[in-house]
């Protein structure tokens, strides 16, 4: 009989619990992390756009250690305002956060981190000061009398090129054919890289208008980096998280139901619907833990944790929630405005207003995912489309009369259960099948077998043979619903259904053009972009990198940025200025 081991990643996941609980510490590199940001000046109806870089510091190289890796913008209360899981792709991810009317003005501190990092402290993650400024919630708005302002620095500007961060000449410079542009004109730009093959890398662009109203200092890589890569945190013996290398993990606690005692090699199964589902099931240890390991490019939110057990009905499940990071040590700055920026403030908000207002005609699109594959994505079998045969009421009488190599046959206990044939004139298999109804485990054959059959659109069975958590299956059965939106029922103390902290998705962001052939329409669009342009994933590997994008209807100084690192993990960072009139 053919057997298929599906289990790798989970005794790799297994084996990290259990090495943390035990106060080993793992011979991975340290990371670090750097964020590219569009702005540290945030209104409502704005975006936050950011670009995670995660380093090895050992080689001072784009991490490949960790797939996920988690940012948030705390305020000085301590508050949340938001919390994101972004994939990493070879130590680079992307992502934006819209500013709601809800957020309170202040000044926050923009966090990145991955779960490895968490084990040197908060001292060595990613963190940096953001202001927000909320004119909807006026009564949070402190005026100084001074007219100073406090929480942010000025920053001078010049039309200056091909310069970095520190003012000096840049290893790979923005050129750019003119310094002053008209309203909507179209900028056309090239990266210049001096370094040749040196200069091969990963790097991100944001074009956005100088604010009137101070802030803070943008980090930039050249800086970021000088400071972190000379930071050793030391891994706490205790407690330590492991690196999350495939995925990020879902971790919980078996107990005995009433006592609490944590229950030993108890088999745990979780499912995550849709057409490339995701099961996988994890046998808790000595001390009743589990841990799972979820490919980030499973899309669905929710997920179906159940115990696979005779007794199950004796046990319970705990879920545990993602280890909080300790933000008492963070300190903020005085935030208060000077009420002479009155007029800025509103002249903004109204500009913010209007281009919200016409936001269908300037969206961005969702960059579609490549779906995580089932462990059935390749298996060949035979499908059943019901609609072709007559209409039974239960998948009992669907497997007597249509299925004839799968069948039903009665366990030890005399309970009904489902079994597939292995191959034509094999023996009977002591082996049960494993069942799922729109990617969801059935583990209780009997509800397999009542179910609604007149719901079911088609039926696809595999032979082959699996291995999961201490169960040996003989084949695979799977049901996909006519509205494919199947839920157990959740009375069952051994199941329930949980929200999964799902990375954010990616997009194609808007970039605006005034093409002639569209011109007559985008002409009667006001355009009031502060943000004219924002590329998260460029890849130099040429001498010269051309770009473009068309300026708004606000005149002012704008300011073009580049960060990233080159492949050999020299930061970069360049910064070149012109104006609109």
């Amino acid at each position: 009989m053919k057997k298929s081991i599906v289990f790798f990643s989970l005794l790799l996941t297994l084996t990290f619990s259990v090495s943390s609980q035990n106060g080993r510490a793992y011979n991975f590199p340290q990371e670090t992390m750097f964020v590219h940001m569009n702005t540290t000046l945030l209104f409502p109806g704005e975006y936050l756009y950011y670009k995670l870089y995660c380093i090895d510091k050992q080689k001072r190289t784009l991490s490949t250690l960790s797939t996920v890796a988690y940012i948030e913008l705390v305020g000085a209360s301590n508050e949340t305002a938001f919390k994101h899981k972004v994939v990493l792709e070879k130590g680079a991810g992307f992502s934006d956060f819209f500013i709601p009317t809800t957020i309170p003005s202040g000044n926050y501190k923009l966090i990145a981190y991955t779960q490895w990092m968490q084990n040197t402290g908060i001292e060595d993650i990613f963190k940096t000061d953001v202001k927000v400024i909320n004119p909807y919630l006026a009564e949070k708005l402190k005026t100084s009398k001074d007219r100073k302002i406090y929480g942010g620095t000025k920053r001078s500007v010049s039309n200056s090129t091909n310069t970095n961060a520190s003012g000096k000449t840049s290893k790979i410079a923005i050129n750019l054919m003119k310094n002053t542009f008209e309203k909507r004109e179209k900028v056309v730009a090239k990266l210049l890289n001096s370094l040749a093959e040196g200069g091969y890398g990963d790097y991100s662009i944001s074009v956005r208008k100088v604010a009137e109203i101070n802030s803070f200092q943008k980090p930039n890589t050249t800086r970021m980096s000088a400071i972190n890569f000379n930071k050793n945190g030391l891994v706490s013996p205790n407690n330590i998280l492991p690196p999350e290398t495939e995925g990020y993990f879902l971790t919980g606690l078996v107990t005995k139901v009433g006592s609490k005692i944590p229950a030993q090699n108890v088999d745990v199964a979780i499912s995550i619907a849709g057409t490339d589902f995701y099961f996988s099931v994890a046998t808790t240890v000595l001390d009743g833990t589990f841990s799972f390991t979820i490919n980030p490019n499973f899309p669905e939110s929710s997920a179906i944790v159940q115990l696979v057990d005779d007794n199950k009905e004796a046990y319970e499940i705990t879920l545990n929630k993602n280890a909080p990071i300790d933000y008492e040590v963070l300190s903020f700055k005085d935030f208060e405005i000077d009420a002479s920026l009155k007029g800025a403030i509103t002249k903004r908000s109204v500009y913010n207003q209007i281009e919200n207002g016409y936001y269908s005609v300037k969206p961005d699109t969702i960059t579609a995912m490549v779906p995580a594959n089932s462990f059935v994505r390749y298996e060949k079998g035979i499908t059943y489309n019901l609609d072709d045969y007559t209409r039974f009421p239960t998948m009992t009488e669907v497997i007597v009369e249509i299925m004839k190599t799968v069948y039903t046959a009665n366990d030890t206990d005399g309970n009904k259960v489902v079994k597939v044939v292995e191959r034509e004139f094999a023996r009977p298999t002591q082996d049960n099948a494993l069942l799922f109804i729109d990617g969801v485990f059935i583990e209780d054959h009997a509800d397999f077998l009542a179910f609604d059959a007149l719901q079911v659109d088609r039926v696809k069975f595999i032979r082959n043979g699996y291995v999961f958590g201490k169960t040996d299956y003989q084949g695979v059965v799977l049901v996909t619903t006519k509205d494919q939106n199947f839920k157990p029922d959740q009375s069952l103390g051994s199941l329930k259904e949980i929200d999964l902290f799902v990375p954010n998705v990616q997009k194609q962001y808007f970039n605006q053009q005034y093409a002639q052939e569209t011109a007559k329409i985008s002409n009667r669009i006001p355009d009031y972009r502060l943000q004219l342009l924002w590329q998260p994933t460029i890849n130099i590997d040429f001498r010269e990198l051309p770009f473009e994008f068309y300026t708004s209807d606000v005149a002012g100084t704008y300011e073009i940025v580049l960060e990233g690192f080159t492949n050999n993990g020299t930061p970069i960072s360049s910064i070149a200025n012109f104006e609109v009139k």
